[in-house]
């Protein structure tokens, strides 16, 4: 008999695991990669190409008193948080998404995935908050210029 505790994963520990798993490591990589060497302006026209400078300034001007709706944390990236990522922007077509420092994945690399999954715009991001912005299909309540 040792004298070193045995290792035992709780419950938790698993379902945390699982969480982490939620998108593959190849993806991660793949949508680091595909961001790198972007400079910031040039991965913003990417991730907003429909959107002009005065669409993307008054949106960040409405979104100054937004708070964040969506969280991403150790759990990371998965269909839930898409589907949290969409009825928000369904809800207020403008929202704020907090990745926190457990989030395996750079905030870059996290918009070009919300863009890719939802066509929302990414209008900008602030350390390590996205702000996106998607037209509500029906009655739309933010107006842009133009």
């Amino acid at each position: 008999m040792s004298d070193t505790p045995e290792e035992t994963t709780s419950d938790a520990d698993e379902a945390t695991l699982d969480a982490m798993s939620a998108i593959s490591d190849p993806e991660v990589e793949r949508l680091e990669a595909a961001v790198a060497g972007l400079a910031r302006g040039a991965l913003i026209l990417k991730l907003s190409p429909k959107r002009t400078a005065l669409h993307k300034e008054k949106l960040r001007r409405l979104a100054h008193d937004v708070k964040p709706i969506v969280m991403v944390g150790r759990g990371g990236l998965s269909d839930g948080l898409i589907a949290a990522i969409r009825r928000g922007l369904l809800d207020h077509e403008l929202i704020k998404v907090k990745l926190l420092d457990a989030a395996p994945v750079s905030r870059e690399a996290f918009a070009l995935w919300v863009h890719e999954k939802t066509k929302a715009d990414a209008i900008a991001w602030v350390g390590r908050t996205v702000i996106f912005y998607q037209k509500h299909p029906e009655k739309p309540k933010i107006h842009l210029p133009g």
